[in-house]
């Protein structure tokens, strides 16, 4: 049996932090809630305190996915 580690590529985020200052990949519905759109072009609800990292697939204009405030401080640092 083979042990492994996770391979933890750099990624561009922002924090979504205040409604209404709204980070690149971040859209405002007319209700005033907030998504992104996916890679897979699924929309994903996010909420205040939540990280946005960018995806940009050729082409297809600015993706992104929300990261949990602990999980991103688990996963990542500054470069």
């Amino acid at each position: 049996m083979a042990r492994f580690k996770s391979k933890y590529a750099e990624i561009e985020a922002n924090q979504f932090l205040k409604r209404g200052e709204c980070p690149l990949g971040v859209c405002t519905r007319e209700d005033g809630t907030h998504y992104v759109v996916t890679a897979q072009g699924q929309e994903v609800m996010v909420h205040e305190g939540e990280w946005i990292a960018i995806e940009n697939p050729p082409g297809d204009g600015t993706r992104a996915y929300p990261i949990a405030p602990n999980v991103f401080e688990r996963r990542w640092e500054p470069k």
